[in-house]
């Protein structure tokens, strides 16, 4: 008896657990995966939320900068839009004049525009609105091109409504209706000091698109839904345009050097490339009467207003002929009242 009842205590010993522990052990389980995921969940949303918000603030002020470099180079502000505006913009924003720039297309407005376009569903790498410049492409100097203008989008994600759309008193908002998440604010009096609006908005995706889901919670009342838009409001200002003169000795004894003396007004803050032209309807001939310059480009250094040409005249010259030089339009200046300069060879 006494055997049977010690092999019934160790059968119970080695029965496992009750049906109330593993209850409880599964309830506890589940409730500690389950804030596990939720914990999961919220660290992808909080990291999809911040890399929306960090590459909408990227993209939106690096379009600010390149913006504002523009209106700074700028010799006035267009505040109509032209007729016919090019094909694809559909508000007409900003308009700018810049010296010595001549679109090649005929029957195109000559500034270059800032312009709002609306994405259709082809448009599949772009948000629904987007703000697009038409003008010419940069070269690597970041001087401009002299191919075909363009309209080419700038960056896309601006916002349908914007998050302020007022202006500072006796200012004028360009486009004068209800505006979007791109609108400029010109100062009557001088035209020549700007407020930059740009809002964008990761919420407001192109409704022609097949989209089921939306990158992250639409409601913008929420905190992630704050996260996704963005607002950049920055003055700047139209900077004195450089106009480049140019003027020498009028005589010059053959076999020494001619001197031609261009000079520049407005901002010199920066180096600043012309160019010119040698002879033109001058009488003296290059290589018989003079050493043709081996450029015809002319450099201002930083925070200088002059620059010289020095063009060698020969020995065997002929004399009363004559070198004449022209200063040449270009990026980022005009060509002021004295053009050319001449000098006489004795």
């Amino acid at each position: 008896m006494k055997a049977y009842c010690h092999l019934l205590i160790n059968q119970r010993v080695r029965s496992g657990f009750t049906l109330i522990e593993l209850m409880m052990a599964s309830m506890l389980t589940l409730v500690v995966v389950g804030a596990a995921g939720y914990g999961t969940v919220v660290m992808l949303r909080e990291n999809t939320a911040s890399s929306i918000a960090s590459d909408t603030q990227y993209n939106l002020n690096r379009a600010a900068d390149f913006i504002i470099e523009e209106i700074k180079m700028a010799n006035s502000v267009v505040t109509t839009a032209p007729s016919p505006l090019p094909s694809g913009c559909t508000t007409f924003v900003l308009g700018l004049n810049m010296a010595g720039l001549t679109n090649p297309t005929s029957g195109q407005t000559n500034s270059i525009l800032y312009c709002l376009a609306t994405t259709t569903a082809s448009d599949v790498w772009l948000g629904k609105n987007v703000i697009s410049r038409y003008g010419p492409a940069l070269n690597a100097d970041g001087s401009y091109g002299t191919g075909t203008w363009t309209l080419s989008p700038l960056v896309d994600l601006i916002a349908e409504t914007p998050q302020s759309s007022t202006c500072p008193t006796n200012w004028t908002r360009i486009p004068s209706g209800t505006p979007k998440g791109f609108f400029v604010c010109i100062e009557n009096t001088t035209q020549k000091m700007i407020e930059l609006h740009l809002s964008a908005s990761a919420l407001d995706i192109n409704a022609n698109k097949a989209q089921t889901t939306q990158w992250i919670n639409p409601n913008t009342s929420s905190r992630l839904g704050g996260m996704a838009t963005y607002e950049v409001v920055t003055q700047t200002y139209i900077r004195a345009p450089n106009n480049v003169t140019i003027a020498a000795s009028p005589t010059v004894t053959k076999g020494s050097n001619a001197t031609f003396t261009f000079t520049r007004s407005g901002d010199t803050s920066s180096a600043l490339t012309g160019s010119f032209t040698v002879s033109g309807s001058g009488t003296a001939v290059a290589g018989t009467d003079y050493t043709a310059p081996g450029s015809t480009s002319i450099t201002f250094a930083a925070g200088s207003t002059t620059a010289t040409l020095t063009i060698a005249t020969l020995a065997g010259a002929t004399t009363g002929r004559t070198i004449i030089v022209t200063a040449a339009g270009g990026s980022g200046y005009a060509v002021g009242g004295t053009s050319s300069a001449t000098v006489t060879i004795q």
